[in-house]
């Protein structure tokens, strides 16, 4: 293989690992925000009824998940 392709296979290797990245960061965050919105809606219901809510830690609930 020449340098000249040598050269190209590297960029683009580092473009998609970067791109790459970009997408697991984007997708753990959206999934945080996802959890974060429906633990929220369970503590609003247990409230609505009657129910003391039982509190954790956002991170608590992340380690139970398993995220």
């Amino acid at each position: 293989m020449s340098r000249d392709h040598q050269k190209w296979d590297a960029v683009h290797s580092g473009h998609y690992q970067e791109e790459l990245a970009g997408l697991v960061e984007t997708a753990v965050h959206e999934a945080g925000c996802r959890v974060h919105y429906f633990y929220n809606r369970a503590v609003e219901y247990r409230k609505a009824l009657g129910v003391e809510p039982r509190r954790k830690s956002f991170e608590q609930v992340l380690n139970a998940l398993n995220i």
